[in-house]
């Protein structure tokens, strides 16, 4: 198993001095997904490079990460 830089890693997470927990990681086509407190990343598969979805705080996908959704701010889904 090989280990991936996460968002704290990559000083992409700021909002905490300490590395918090990854709460949720999913594999969508050819992107990674991760919440890190109650801020979502992504990044492709290939080439680990963090960007903050600054306008969700959670994801959800089914068992065969066939849909996605995103939780926003305000608590709909998109």
């Amino acid at each position: 198993m090989k280990r991936i830089p996460t968002p704290f890693d990559q000083k992409k997470h700021l909002t905490s001095h300490t590395n918090p927990p990854i709460l949720k990681l999913a594999l969508y086509h050819d992107f990674l997904l991760v919440q890190q407190d109650e801020s979502i990343y992504y990044s492709h598969k290939n080439r680990i490079d963090w960007k903050l979805l600054p306008s969700y705080n959670a994801f959800f996908t089914d068992p065969e990460s066939s849909a996605l959704f995103f939780r926003v701010r305000n608590g709909l889904l998109v």
